[in-house]
């Protein structure tokens, strides 16, 4: 099978509420005005091994996540046990918790799918940390973005591997 590099983004986050862009002029009517930090170097990097957590404590949520899904990580048998928790890398203060979605209307839904990491059962625990899951409109997270979970599995099967970003895209009512 010859090599296919493939790489898909599913959604690179644009955060245009605060920051503009990733550097942002503060003011282009005075030429002395600085820019302002850049923002990714605001963010929190967090390796679990299995995936990358770009987490934004300002928003309480990842900015994205990012990880390379290989074939063979789609065969095993770990065990889905929906125990969803605070990442132990965050500041519990900066974190999403279960009240947060208790009634709130909205589904837990994961960046970095569960379903990609059956390969490892501890993976397949770390994908239930709040700094891997964003609120999704129930009809969402279980439409349109599991058929997106599941065709890009189907794009895994033919490619050594893929490289995949995830995140939210906010709107300035988010901020």
């Amino acid at each position: 099978m010859k090599k296919i590099s493939l790489y898909l983004i599913l959604f690179i986050v644009l955060l245009f509420t605060n920051c503009g862009s990733i550097k942002t002029i503060n003011s282009a009517a005075n030429e002395n005005e600085t820019i302002q930090t850049d923002y990714l170097a605001t963010l929190q990097l967090i390796d679990h091994d299995c995936y990358l957590v770009a987490y934004d404590s300002s928003k309480r949520h990842a900015a994205f996540v990012n990880y390379t899904l290989k074939p063979s990580d789609l065969k095993g048998s770990a065990k889905r046990k929906n125990n969803f928790k605070q990442d132990p890398y965050v500041n519990p203060n900066r974190s999403a918790q279960n009240e947060d979605y208790y009634k709130s209307g909205f589904d837990r839904g994961h960046l970095c799918p569960a379903a990609d990491m059956v390969n490892s059962q501890t993976c397949m625990d770390k994908s239930f940390y709040y700094s891997n899951i964003s609120p999704q409109l129930p009809g969402f997270n279980r439409g349109i973005w599991k058929k997106l979970e599941s065709k890009v599995r189907e794009w895994c099967a033919n490619a050594d591997s893929l490289k995949i970003y995830a995140g939210p895209i906010f709107s300035e009512s988010d901020t």
